[in-house]
């Protein structure tokens, strides 16, 4: 995959200097070429920058938050009959925050007050306090709620990101098989025109020698009329489908393309009991209902915790002085016994709460449907396996029939030519069998493209896309250049 991206990368390089003439691509040149210039692939790895930010800020939640502050503060007040007094004030502090798991949290501050006009008048404090929810708001669980939404938030976010790379992958390898598909209809029409046309020479020379009568001719210039509109058709057909395979590459629409890969088709040989691993396994939609599960899950214990009393265990040491009581600096205090401990309990009990009580019904509610959700998604998977499977030997049972209809149709136009140079046939049976020959070729290539295709649906719907190919979240995301600018 990494020489198929450095090859597609150099193809970017050059294209715009030879836009008038072929560009060669295989399949997986033009996948890595469309998640390099896809607009949905680079507008969703924009929207990763600030899922990074939202992940960043959930894992700073439980580090040092640091905070400083100052002021300055004028005041003017009545003093006498005779006059007013003013101060002059400034004031600085500092903290020092950390939530802890149990949903706790300690803070260091430090303040400083003091007068500008009287170097006497000032106050100094540091402080160290716990606090700690011992009931409602407390524990483990509660305490990393909001850690653990924001880390499965992430991994909903990476998995709606490989949903997005899967659906552009199988946009354009569809999209690449019917350039393909027309690229050999346009064959396959040409060919049957150079018959019609080696045909109608043979009809003349039949008609000269008398072996035929001169009506026959009209039916074999008639079919390479004919011949020649459908071939004005199906150029048509290949030129829109190869504008709108550089559509989704983003290649300028002169570009003339050259595909450098045939279709290959293989049975399809793995159980269906492998497939519902691979689904269950693989599948991002799986994977995000198990997630809305888990959520409603830890909602559920969020609503219960919430419907207990708020008790509440405080503790604080603090250190203070001023220029009124205690002229020792902080620093050269004997003890820490001189300091101030506070001890308390803080106890709030909700009196006919309705609301945290439809809180918790609504939590039950949203669980039990997020696991009937998964439940029926499991259901739906095991149908949609079902189907595909099915599908699958159906397509190759039909590849095969076509394959069979195809050689046959070959002999009977090869053994009704043959008849006619002996006159025991006529033009308007050749031009009967050339016609089911080109059903024939027709029908075999979209059987080809439609067994491909449902190997390309069933590697979707196992979610398993980006493996096929050798993709990852992180090697698209070292393509997306323009990128930086946002980081």
């Amino acid at each position: 995959m990494k020489t198929t991206i450095l090859s597609c990368i150099l193809l970017l390089f050059s294209y715009s200097a030879m836009a008038e003439s072929v560009l060669k691509m295989n399949l997986a040149e033009a996948v890595a070429l469309a998640l390099q210039q896809n607009r949905i692939v680079e507008n969703a790895y924009l929207n990763r920058i600030l899922d990074k930010f939202d992940l960043q800020l959930a894992d700073d939640e439980f580090a040092p938050q640091y905070n400083i502050g100052s002021s300055v503060q004028y005041d003017s007040y009545y003093q006498d009959p005779d006059g007013r007094d003013a101060r002059h004030s400034y004031g600085a502090n500092a903290s020092v925050t950390l939530n802890v798991p149990t949903g706790g949290q300690f803070a260091l501050t430090a303040a400083h007050n003091a007068s500008i006009d009287d170097s006497d008048d000032y106050q100094d404090s540091v402080t160290l306090g716990f606090s700690q929810p011992l009931l409602k708001g407390g524990g483990v669980t509660v305490g990393t709620a909001s850690w653990v939404f924001a880390q499965r938030a992430e991994l909903s976010n990476l998995l709606n990101l490989e949903s997005t790379l899967s659906d552009v992958i199988v946009n354009i390898i569809k999209q690449y098989r019917s350039y393909v598909s027309a690229v050999r209809g346009l064959e396959i029409t040409r060919l049957s025109l150079q018959r019609s046309q080696e045909q109608l020479e043979i009809t003349r020379e039949l008609i000269n020698s008398g072996r035929l009568p001169q009506v026959e001719l009209v039916q074999s210039e008639t079919d390479v009329a004919n011949q020649e509109l459908d071939l004005r058709s199906t150029e048509n057909d290949l030129d829109a489908a190869r504008i709108t395979l550089l559509r989704l590459l983003r290649l300028p629409p002169e570009t003339q393309l050259e595909l450098s890969e045939s279709l290959q088709v293989a049975a399809y040989d793995r159980e269906l009991e492998e497939l519902k691993r691979l689904a269950f396994n693989h599948r991002n939609d799986y994977a995000q209902a198990q997630i809305s599960v888990e959520n409603a899950e830890l909602e559920l214990a969020l609503a219960q915790n919430n419907q207990l009393w708020q008790l509440d265990a405080e503790v604080s040491y603090g250190l203070s002085r001023s220029g009124d009581n205690n002229p020792v600096p902080l620093e050269k205090l004997d003890s820490p016994q001189q300091g101030d401990v506070t001890v308390g309990l803080q106890l709030s009990i909700p009196l006919s709460d309705l609301s945290q009580r439809r809180q918790l019904v609504a939590a039950k509610i949203s669980l039990q449907q997020a696991r009937n959700a998964l439940q029926e998604l499991e259901e739906d998977i095991v149908f949609e396996l079902l189907n595909a499977h099915r599908d699958l030997q159906i397509r190759w049972e039909q590849l095969a029939l076509t394959k069979r209809s195809l050689e046959l149709s070959r002999k009977q136009l090869e053994l009704e030519q043959e008849k006619l140079k002996v006159g025991r046939s006529s033009s308007f049976q050749v031009v009967s069998f050339q016609n089911s020959l080109v059903e024939a070729e027709n029908s075999y290539l979209d059987a080809q493209i439609a067994y491909l295709n449902a190997l390309t649906d069933l590697d979707q719907l196992l979610g398993t896309t980006l493996q096929h190919w050798g993709v990852t979240v992180e090697s698209v995301e070292r393509q997306q250049t323009g990128l930086g600018a946002y980081q």
